[in-house]
């Protein structure tokens, strides 16, 4: 039986509320009954659910009065509380064992056509949300960073989509270590990962500097440039 019963007043309008705290669950509920019907009940409306359940179940029935069979229709084993499969959501009891639904399941993961639908779905989600990916790398490192995803969009349209040491276009995708892939950069390696410190660059080019200052980045990389101009003189293309 309910015994604690108290009336309390809502803030906006002043109205006055009734709460209980139920015996079973120790919540505390809210309810506009007087107090004379609520010291009749036993349980909230959430446990008497909840028992409701419970027997139907303990009865092999389902919730509309049906029976529920006996055995698994596909092993033929005997079903009872602790081995039939059931939503995990809305606990709606089904007419298969655990181990049979198991097995259901995973010959459906392991068809062609639903990996080939997962992988798709996941390569474009990762397409779409680039800019999230680079930001939670960068929060496991640095937590207390000052950076956002939109700010890393920002950066995107403010290089034109350029790496900013090699001034190529760099490409969205989501192949993994792929060289023209977008990766956040520090100018200078001693400091955090903040706005000021950080550009947008190929995979490649943040892999290759490593933790060299940029001025010996600069001076490799001209090197590297005046040679491909030597090597192809001669080449109209270049």
């Amino acid at each position: 039986m309910i015994t604690e019963y108290s009336i309390e007043y809502k803030a906006k309008t002043g109205h006055p509320y009734g709460t209980y705290i139920c015996p079973n669950c120790k919540r505390k509920v809210k309810s506009r009954l007087s107090p004379s019907y609520i010291s009749k009940i036993k349980v909230c409306n959430k446990c008497t659910l909840v028992v409701k359940k419970e027997k139907y179940i303990s009865e092999n029935k389902f919730l509309n009065g049906k029976t529920i069979p006996k055995n698994c229709k596909k092993c033929d084993i005997q079903l009872n509380q602790n081995n039939r499969a059931r939503n995990s959501k809305t606990s709606k009891l089904w007419n298969i064992c655990k181990d049979c639904y198991s097995n259901i399941r995973k010959i459906y993961r392991n068809k062609p056509s639903s990996k080939l639908k997962n992988q798709l779905y996941n390569l474009k989600s990762r397409e779409k949300k680039w800019n999230n990916y680079l930001f939670r790398l960068i929060k496991k490192r640095y937590p207390q960073t000052d950076m956002s995803p939109e700010y890393i969009k920002q950066l995107w349209e403010k290089q034109n989509g350029l790496c900013f040491w090699f001034k190529i276009p760099m490409t969205i995708t989501s192949k993994h270590k792929f060289p023209s892939k977008p990766s956040v950069d520090r100018i200078d390696n001693n400091k955090p990962y903040t706005k000021e410190n950080c550009v947008l660059c190929c995979y490649s080019a943040n892999i290759g500097r490593n933790t060299n200052n940029v001025d010996d980045w600069i001076c490799f990389l001209n090197t590297i440039k005046n040679q491909i101009i030597k090597d192809h003189k001669n080449d109209p293309k270049i």
